[in-house]
Protein backbone atom coordinates (compact mmCIF):
# COMPACT_ATOMS: atom_id res chain seq x y z
CA UNK A 1 0.00 0.00 0.00
CA UNK A 2 1.76 2.67 -1.20
CA UNK A 3 -0.69 5.80 0.37
CA UNK A 4 0.52 6.98 4.21
CA UNK A 5 -2.19 6.31 6.56
CA UNK A 6 -2.63 8.39 10.03
CA UNK A 7 -5.23 8.46 12.46
CA UNK A 8 -5.51 10.92 15.60
CA UNK A 9 -7.67 8.67 18.27
CA UNK A 10 -7.69 10.22 22.01
CA UNK A 11 -4.80 12.58 20.88
CA UNK A 12 -2.56 9.64 19.91
CA UNK A 13 -1.14 9.92 16.48
CA UNK A 14 -1.01 6.81 14.51
CA UNK A 15 0.78 6.21 11.51
CA UNK A 16 0.79 2.78 9.31
CA UNK A 17 2.86 1.38 7.14
CA UNK A 18 5.80 3.51 8.64
CA UNK A 19 8.63 4.73 6.00
CA UNK A 20 11.78 6.70 6.01
CA UNK A 21 10.25 9.30 4.89
CA UNK A 22 8.09 9.39 8.17
CA UNK A 23 11.30 10.00 10.60
CA UNK A 24 11.43 13.03 12.22
CA UNK A 25 11.04 15.43 15.60
CA UNK A 26 6.93 15.86 16.52
CA UNK A 27 5.24 17.72 19.15
CA UNK A 28 1.33 18.20 19.94
CA UNK A 29 0.40 21.27 21.22
CA UNK A 30 -2.80 21.79 23.77
CA UNK A 31 -3.81 25.19 22.96
CA UNK A 32 -0.61 27.34 23.35
CA UNK A 33 1.12 25.00 25.45
CA UNK A 34 3.45 22.87 23.71
CA UNK A 35 4.56 19.37 24.97
CA UNK A 36 7.35 17.43 24.35
CA UNK A 37 9.24 16.70 21.48
CA UNK A 38 9.19 13.31 20.02
CA UNK A 39 11.81 11.85 17.62
CA UNK A 40 10.52 8.96 15.17
CA UNK A 41 13.50 6.87 14.11
CA UNK A 42 12.79 4.49 11.39
CA UNK A 43 14.66 1.50 11.01
CA UNK A 44 15.65 0.12 7.85
CA UNK A 45 15.36 -3.94 7.50
CA UNK A 46 19.24 -4.13 6.84
CA UNK A 47 19.83 -2.76 10.06
CA UNK A 48 22.76 -4.85 12.16
CA UNK A 49 20.75 -6.06 15.60
CA UNK A 50 21.41 -8.37 18.59
CA UNK A 51 18.82 -10.78 19.57
CA UNK A 52 18.77 -10.97 23.44
CA UNK A 53 16.37 -12.65 26.04
CA UNK A 54 15.16 -11.54 29.68
CA UNK A 55 16.85 -12.18 33.11
CA UNK A 56 14.83 -14.31 33.93
CA UNK A 57 16.28 -16.52 30.80
CA UNK A 58 19.67 -18.51 29.71
CA UNK A 59 20.41 -15.01 27.88
CA UNK A 60 22.25 -13.84 25.73
CA UNK A 61 21.41 -10.46 27.93
CA UNK A 62 20.70 -6.85 26.90
CA UNK A 63 23.88 -4.99 26.82
CA UNK A 64 25.25 -2.01 29.59
CA UNK A 65 25.39 1.17 29.43
CA UNK A 66 28.73 2.83 28.40
CA UNK A 67 30.44 6.17 28.94
CA UNK A 68 31.85 7.86 26.07
CA UNK A 69 33.30 10.38 27.75
CA UNK A 70 32.09 12.09 31.32
CA UNK A 71 29.63 14.10 29.50
CA UNK A 72 28.05 11.43 27.28
CA UNK A 73 26.33 8.03 27.93
CA UNK A 74 25.06 5.40 25.48
CA UNK A 75 22.51 3.01 26.74
CA UNK A 76 19.63 0.80 25.33
CA UNK A 77 16.10 2.44 25.32
CA UNK A 78 13.49 -0.43 25.71
CA UNK A 79 10.11 -0.58 23.91
CA UNK A 80 7.02 -2.05 26.40
CA UNK A 81 6.59 -5.58 25.69
CA UNK A 82 4.11 -5.97 22.69
CA UNK A 83 0.88 -7.94 23.30
CA UNK A 84 1.10 -12.12 23.06
CA UNK A 85 1.09 -13.48 19.90
CA UNK A 86 -2.06 -16.25 21.03
CA UNK A 87 -3.84 -16.47 23.92
CA UNK A 88 -4.76 -19.77 25.45
CA UNK A 89 -1.63 -21.42 24.87
CA UNK A 90 2.30 -20.79 25.01
CA UNK A 91 2.87 -17.49 22.45
CA UNK A 92 5.51 -15.00 21.88
CA UNK A 93 5.97 -11.46 22.87
CA UNK A 94 8.96 -8.87 22.05
CA UNK A 95 9.91 -5.23 22.36
CA UNK A 96 12.79 -3.33 20.41
CA UNK A 97 16.11 -1.78 22.09
CA UNK A 98 17.18 1.51 20.70
CA UNK A 99 20.43 2.74 20.90
CA UNK A 100 20.53 6.43 22.90
CA UNK A 101 22.89 8.84 23.77
CA UNK A 102 22.71 11.37 26.27
CA UNK A 103 23.91 13.76 27.65
CA UNK A 104 24.93 14.30 31.44
CA UNK A 105 25.69 17.72 32.76
CA UNK A 106 28.88 17.62 35.14
CA UNK A 107 28.78 20.09 37.88
CA UNK A 108 31.97 22.20 37.88
CA UNK A 109 33.49 20.82 34.29
CA UNK A 110 34.80 22.39 31.49
CA UNK A 111 31.56 21.03 29.37
CA UNK A 112 32.66 23.39 26.17
CA UNK A 113 35.64 21.68 25.69
CA UNK A 114 34.82 18.54 27.35
CA UNK A 115 36.51 15.86 25.83
CA UNK A 116 37.79 12.18 26.19
CA UNK A 117 41.38 11.31 25.24
CA UNK A 118 39.94 7.29 24.09
CA UNK A 119 37.39 9.04 22.39
CA UNK A 120 38.26 12.42 21.25
CA UNK A 121 34.57 13.28 22.00
CA UNK A 122 34.76 16.80 21.40
CA UNK A 123 30.90 18.77 22.61
CA UNK A 124 30.30 22.26 21.65
CA UNK A 125 27.73 24.98 23.19
CA UNK A 126 24.95 23.74 20.31
CA UNK A 127 25.78 20.40 20.47
CA UNK A 128 24.81 20.93 24.39
CA UNK A 129 21.65 22.77 22.91
CA UNK A 130 20.27 20.26 21.61
CA UNK A 131 21.26 17.50 23.98
CA UNK A 132 19.22 19.62 26.50
CA UNK A 133 16.17 19.67 24.06
CA UNK A 134 16.15 15.84 24.37
CA UNK A 135 17.03 15.45 28.34
CA UNK A 136 15.70 11.77 27.58
CA UNK A 137 18.81 10.98 25.19
CA UNK A 138 19.20 11.21 21.02
CA UNK A 139 19.10 8.12 18.89
CA UNK A 140 22.78 6.62 17.97
CA UNK A 141 21.29 7.02 14.18
CA UNK A 142 19.46 10.42 14.07
CA UNK A 143 20.65 13.51 12.16
CA UNK A 144 20.04 15.43 15.56
CA UNK A 145 23.28 13.61 16.64
CA UNK A 146 26.80 15.72 16.37
CA UNK A 147 28.99 13.90 13.42
CA UNK A 148 31.98 13.86 15.86
CA UNK A 149 29.72 11.84 18.51
CA UNK A 150 28.27 9.77 15.61
CA UNK A 151 31.61 8.66 14.48
CA UNK A 152 32.85 7.48 17.57
CA UNK A 153 33.37 3.14 17.16
CA UNK A 154 31.06 2.63 20.21
CA UNK A 155 28.61 5.18 18.65
CA UNK A 156 28.70 3.38 15.38
CA UNK A 157 29.04 -0.05 16.22
CA UNK A 158 26.43 -0.51 18.75
CA UNK A 159 23.85 -2.14 17.84
CA UNK A 160 19.65 -2.00 18.28
CA UNK A 161 18.40 -5.21 20.34
CA UNK A 162 15.46 -7.06 20.03
CA UNK A 163 14.00 -8.99 22.97
CA UNK A 164 12.38 -12.27 22.87
CA UNK A 165 10.13 -13.78 25.49
CA UNK A 166 7.59 -16.25 25.80
CA UNK A 167 3.81 -16.05 27.02
CA UNK A 168 0.89 -17.12 27.95
CA UNK A 169 -2.65 -15.35 28.09
CA UNK A 170 -6.31 -16.22 28.95
CA UNK A 171 -8.56 -15.14 25.69
CA UNK A 172 -10.78 -12.60 26.83
CA UNK A 173 -14.41 -12.27 25.28
CA UNK A 174 -14.97 -8.14 25.20
CA UNK A 175 -18.51 -8.05 26.13
CA UNK A 176 -20.77 -5.52 25.82
CA UNK A 177 -24.48 -4.74 27.23
CA UNK A 178 -26.59 -2.49 26.91
CA UNK A 179 -28.91 -1.81 29.93
CA UNK A 180 -32.28 -0.24 30.67
CA UNK A 181 -32.82 2.40 33.58
CA UNK A 182 -34.43 -0.36 35.76
CA UNK A 183 -30.59 -2.65 35.24
CA UNK A 184 -32.43 -5.04 32.73
CA UNK A 185 -29.83 -6.08 29.51
CA UNK A 186 -31.27 -5.08 26.32
CA UNK A 187 -28.51 -6.20 24.27
CA UNK A 188 -25.28 -7.96 24.77
CA UNK A 189 -22.62 -8.85 22.10
CA UNK A 190 -18.79 -10.00 21.73
CA UNK A 191 -16.76 -7.31 20.62
CA UNK A 192 -14.11 -10.39 20.49
CA UNK A 193 -15.66 -11.97 17.78
CA UNK A 194 -16.25 -9.13 15.62
CA UNK A 195 -20.11 -8.38 16.81
CA UNK A 196 -20.81 -4.88 17.61
CA UNK A 197 -23.93 -2.51 18.75
CA UNK A 198 -25.10 0.13 17.16
CA UNK A 199 -24.98 1.94 20.81
CA UNK A 200 -21.53 1.65 20.77
CA UNK A 201 -18.77 3.89 19.15
CA UNK A 202 -17.70 3.02 15.91
CA UNK A 203 -14.23 0.93 16.44
CA UNK A 204 -11.01 1.98 14.51
CA UNK A 205 -11.05 0.16 11.15
CA UNK A 206 -7.95 -1.43 10.07
CA UNK A 207 -6.67 -0.99 6.49
CA UNK A 208 -7.38 -2.64 3.38
CA UNK A 209 -5.98 -6.19 3.07
CA UNK A 210 -2.66 -5.72 1.83
CA UNK A 211 -1.62 -7.86 -1.36
CA UNK A 212 2.01 -8.29 -2.52
CA UNK A 213 3.61 -10.47 -5.84
CA UNK A 214 7.40 -11.47 -5.41
CA UNK A 215 9.77 -12.80 -8.27
CA UNK A 216 12.20 -14.24 -7.30
CA UNK A 217 15.26 -16.08 -9.53
CA UNK A 218 15.93 -20.20 -8.31
CA UNK A 219 18.78 -19.96 -5.83
CA UNK A 220 18.33 -16.14 -4.64
CA UNK A 221 17.90 -15.30 -0.73
CA UNK A 222 13.73 -14.06 -0.65
CA UNK A 223 13.05 -11.81 2.52
CA UNK A 224 9.09 -12.23 3.22
CA UNK A 225 7.68 -9.26 5.54
CA UNK A 226 4.27 -9.11 6.63
CA UNK A 227 2.80 -6.26 3.92
CA UNK A 228 -0.46 -4.78 6.42
CA UNK A 229 -1.38 -5.06 9.63
CA UNK A 230 -4.23 -5.38 11.32
CA UNK A 231 -3.08 -2.27 13.72
CA UNK A 232 -2.19 -4.64 17.21
CA UNK A 233 1.22 -4.96 18.09
CA UNK A 234 1.66 -8.77 18.21
CA UNK A 235 3.74 -10.62 16.55
CA UNK A 236 3.21 -11.87 13.18
CA UNK A 237 2.08 -15.41 12.94
CA UNK A 238 2.51 -16.84 9.51
CA UNK A 239 0.34 -20.06 7.07
CA UNK A 240 2.12 -21.46 4.00
CA UNK A 241 -0.39 -22.28 2.16
CA UNK A 242 -2.77 -23.57 4.69
CA UNK A 243 -0.54 -24.99 7.02
CA UNK A 244 0.03 -23.02 10.59
CA UNK A 245 4.20 -21.99 10.61
CA UNK A 246 5.91 -23.58 14.00
CA UNK A 247 9.06 -20.89 13.71
CA UNK A 248 11.22 -23.76 15.35
CA UNK A 249 9.81 -26.62 13.18
CA UNK A 250 10.81 -24.72 10.31
CA UNK A 251 13.89 -24.48 11.05
CA UNK A 252 14.48 -27.69 11.40
CA UNK A 253 12.67 -29.67 8.41
CA UNK A 254 14.64 -26.86 5.91
CA UNK A 255 17.60 -27.43 7.90
CA UNK A 256 18.15 -23.45 8.33
CA UNK A 257 17.04 -22.91 4.84
CA UNK A 258 14.43 -21.31 5.60
CA UNK A 259 13.39 -19.54 9.13
CA UNK A 260 11.81 -16.90 10.68
CA UNK A 261 13.94 -13.82 12.13
CA UNK A 262 13.15 -11.91 15.10
CA UNK A 263 11.12 -9.17 13.28
CA UNK A 264 8.69 -11.58 12.19
CA UNK A 265 10.27 -11.83 8.79
CA UNK A 266 10.49 -14.99 6.58
CA UNK A 267 14.16 -15.41 5.52
CA UNK A 268 14.28 -18.14 2.28
CA UNK A 269 17.94 -18.70 1.15
CA UNK A 270 18.95 -20.88 -1.54
CA UNK A 271 14.97 -20.73 -2.98
CA UNK A 272 13.42 -23.77 -4.52
CA UNK A 273 10.85 -23.87 -6.90
CA UNK A 274 8.92 -25.39 -4.21
CA UNK A 275 8.73 -22.50 -2.05
CA UNK A 276 6.56 -21.33 -4.40
CA UNK A 277 3.23 -21.11 -2.40
CA UNK A 278 0.71 -18.31 -0.78
CA UNK A 279 2.45 -16.44 2.17
CA UNK A 280 -0.22 -15.09 4.83
CA UNK A 281 0.66 -13.36 8.35
CA UNK A 282 -1.97 -13.10 10.67
CA UNK A 283 -2.04 -11.06 13.90
CA UNK A 284 -4.27 -13.41 16.41
CA UNK A 285 -7.07 -14.67 14.16
CA UNK A 286 -6.81 -12.11 11.71
CA UNK A 287 -5.09 -11.78 8.57
CA UNK A 288 -2.92 -9.01 7.92
CA UNK A 289 -1.16 -9.45 4.33
CA UNK A 290 -0.84 -12.28 1.57
CA UNK A 291 1.86 -12.69 -0.53
CA UNK A 292 2.21 -14.90 -3.48
CA UNK A 293 6.01 -15.71 -4.11
CA UNK A 294 6.99 -17.35 -7.66
CA UNK A 295 10.18 -18.41 -8.56
CA UNK A 296 11.94 -18.58 -12.02
CA UNK A 297 15.22 -19.62 -13.81
CA UNK A 298 17.46 -16.90 -14.46
CA UNK A 299 18.36 -19.16 -17.74
CA UNK A 300 14.19 -18.63 -18.55
CA UNK A 301 14.18 -15.31 -17.89
CA UNK A 302 17.55 -14.47 -20.20
CA UNK A 303 15.39 -16.93 -22.97
CA UNK A 304 12.31 -15.40 -22.33
CA UNK A 305 14.08 -11.94 -22.50
CA UNK A 306 15.80 -13.13 -26.03
CA UNK A 307 12.30 -14.03 -27.23
CA UNK A 308 10.88 -11.40 -26.77
CA UNK A 309 13.12 -9.38 -28.61
CA UNK A 310 13.01 -11.60 -31.33
CA UNK A 311 9.34 -11.28 -31.32
CA UNK A 312 9.78 -7.49 -31.83
CA UNK A 313 12.18 -7.71 -34.49
CA UNK A 314 10.29 -10.01 -36.41
CA UNK A 315 7.15 -7.73 -35.92
CA UNK A 316 9.23 -4.43 -37.49
CA UNK A 317 10.60 -6.75 -39.98
CA UNK A 318 6.96 -7.86 -41.19
CA UNK A 319 5.28 -4.05 -40.28
CA UNK A 320 8.42 -2.90 -42.61
CA UNK A 321 7.49 -5.35 -45.92
CA UNK A 322 3.67 -4.32 -45.28
CA UNK A 323 4.53 -0.86 -45.83
CA UNK A 324 7.00 -1.56 -48.53
CA UNK A 325 4.06 -3.60 -50.66
CA UNK A 326 1.33 -0.41 -49.62
CA UNK A 327 3.42 1.88 -51.22
CA UNK A 328 4.26 -0.15 -54.41
CA UNK A 329 0.52 -0.86 -54.91
CA UNK A 330 -0.21 3.37 -54.27
CA UNK A 331 3.06 3.96 -56.95
CA UNK A 332 1.10 1.62 -59.70
CA UNK A 333 -2.08 2.94 -59.19
CA UNK A 334 -0.89 6.21 -60.08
Amino acid sequence: MEEKETAVEDGNLILYYVRQSDRGVYQCNVGSYANTLIVLQVLDDDDKYNVVKPLTSHGPYPSLPERLSPALMTFIRWSVWSGCSRCGQVGRQRRYGYCYVRYIDTSGSNVKNNSSESNNAILRVEDINIFQAFPEGIPCKSNLLPVTIIELPAVAMRKNEIMLGLCKVLCKSDIFEVHADNGEVLERVNNSEGVFSLCQREPPQPPPLARDIIFAIKGATVLLKCPGTTLQDKPVRWRIGNKEVDPRKLDITTGGRIHLNARDHIVITAAEYTDSNVYSCWQDEKLSGVIKLKLFSEFRNKCGHRLTLLGLLCGMVLVHRALNNLYHCLTRGQ
